[in-house]
Order: C-alpha cells, then structure tokens, then sequence
C-alpha cells in the first residue's frame, strides 16, 4: 500500500473511533444496547488498523465498511427509524456493510494469491462473493440470538426496526430480505473493484 494511502486510512481511523465514540457515549445516557456495537465496532477497527499493512490492500473497502459500522453505530440518534417505500434503514445498512467488506476481502485474496496466481480474477470475485455471504449468514444467527434469547432491538445484534412487521414484508421476512440485501452489496462492492481493476492498474 502506498504512503498516501496509509496516511488515508490513519485518518479514517481516527474520525470513525471518535465518531464511534461518541455514539456510544450517546447510546450509554439514552440507556441503549448501541453501546454495544460502538464498542464492537471500535474493537474490530482497531484489530484491523493495528494489522492494516498485513490485511488492508483496498482503502476503498475499509472506508465503506468504516461507513457502515458508523451507520449502524448511528442508531443511537435514531436511524432506525429512518425507511422508504417501506424498506428500512437496516436493508440499505447492509448493502454498505457487505459491499465494503467484499472490496477487502477481494484485494486480500488478490495479494495473497498473485506470487502463486492460484485464483484468476474471476475465480478471487466468486470466492470473495462465498466468503462474505458466509459472513452475512453468520450474522443473522447473531441477529436472530441477540434478538431472541438477550432482547436487543436494533443494531448488529438485533432484528428489530422501526417498521411494523404487519405493514412490511420487509420486516415480516426480515431474514430473507438481509441476505438479499447483503447478496446485492457484494455484487456491487466486486463490480466496483473489478472495474476499477480493469481500468487502473492496481498493486496489491
């Protein structure tokens, strides 16, 4: 990774752990479970910045997902609430999460691979596309645990969102549409880096 873009990426860091910071002192006086997914979130980023130079070869992906763990974070001033047509917020969450996740897990197969070139380029996008739906479905049984057994609403632990499931098929199959959701983020975070591949000559 370049010097630019490591600068890049300390910067992101930065303002998404205050970002989430500060959400979570939020979610702390408002008595909220989003306490828990700052705290997570804060976590993971930091295991990810420590390792960055050894796991991190798109700073597109890790912006995108950085977005995503704030827009979930988010939910302490009431995001959840926010829908259209009668699609949640969570549904478009998704989408960012899993497009960002995919741009990073292609360029970490796309580095480790390209001495031995064991994946052609198709072959990293169909194994990138595997791996982050296995993630996402790892996900809804954390959802669906979070939600049924600890009572946690909304957020990365929870189901529930401001929609009432009887008006909202969205909600009434909210399982379903999730992994659609996610399906669709990680065609687009893949079609974006692939593209981008195709058009920049990138070293990973």
């Amino acid at each position: 990774m370049k010097a630019s873009e490591d600068k890049l990426l300390s910067w992101i860091y930065v303002l998404s752990i205050i970002t989430l910071a500060a959400m979570g002192f939020i979610a702390y006086r408002r008595h909220t479970t989003f306490v828990i997914d700052a705290s997570f979130g804060i976590f993971v980023m930091s295991v990810a910045y420590y390792f960055r130079k050894k796991i991190i070869f798109s700073w597109e992906g890790a912006l995108v997902s950085t977005l995503g763990f704030i827009s979930n974070t988010a939910g302490a001033v009431g995001i959840y609430e926010l829908s259209y047509n009668g699609i949640g917020w969570d549904k478009a969450l998704h989408i960012i999460s899993t497009a960002g996740i995919s741009m990073l897990v292609y360029s970490f197969i796309a580095h480790k691979s390209k001495k031995r070139k064991v994946f052609s380029k198709l072959g990293i996008a169909v194994a990138a596309l595997l791996i982050v739906q296995g993630i996402s479905a790892v996900n809804e049984v954390t959802e669906f645990i979070g939600s049924r057994y600890f009572g946690i609403a909304q957020g990365m632990f929870g189901m529930t969102n401001a929609l009432n499931p009887q008006n909202s098929q969205f909600e009434r199959f909210d399982i379903q549409w999730d992994l659609i959701a996610n399906l669709l983020g990680s065609v687009i975070g893949l079609g974006y880096i692939v593209i981008k591949n195709k058009f920049v000559k990138i070293s990973y």
